[in-house]
């Protein structure tokens, strides 16, 4: 009889610290959202700075398994808006200069190993964020 009963709370032990992670992620999931969310007070900040605020909050809800591998597809989407956010802004002849400059861009990093091409993604986001901030302080 006390091997059952220990053998039951053994397996009913194991079953409740295995649920626990699953909330934390789903907590981190939706303080994740809240950030994103924010605008930012254009008056006060600057695209870049508000940017990098928004991806250092990232950067500390990311669960440590493939940390490099999330921050990538981060700084990517950041990319992505600011790309679309200047095509809106330039003439016609800047655009097409943008675009071959991405095109390029992107091939020379997919070449890199992982941990390269985070930092040389940060370093295109934040460079197209000051373009971008430049083209507004006109």
């Amino acid at each position: 009889m006390k091997k059952i009963i220990l053998i039951i709370v053994i397996l009913t032990l194991g079953i409740v610290s295995c649920s626990k992670p699953r909330k934390e992620n789903k907590k981190s999931k939706k303080s994740n959202m809240t950030i994103i969310s924010k605008k930012p007070d254009i008056l006060k900040i600057s695209y870049e700075n508000y940017m990098k605020q928004r991806m250092d909050d990232t950067r500390r809800d990311i669960l440590p398994v493939d940390v490099v591998g999330q921050m990538q597809e981060a700084w990517k989407s950041e990319i992505a808006k600011l790309y679309n956010l200047l095509l809106g802004e330039l003439s016609d002849k800047e655009r097409e200069k943008l675009r071959l400059d991405q095109k390029e861009w992107e091939k020379k990093v997919n070449i890199e190993p992982k941990e390269k091409k985070l930092e040389k993604t940060e370093k295109r986001a934040i460079e197209m964020a000051r373009r971008y901030d430049k083209i507004h302080k006109k």
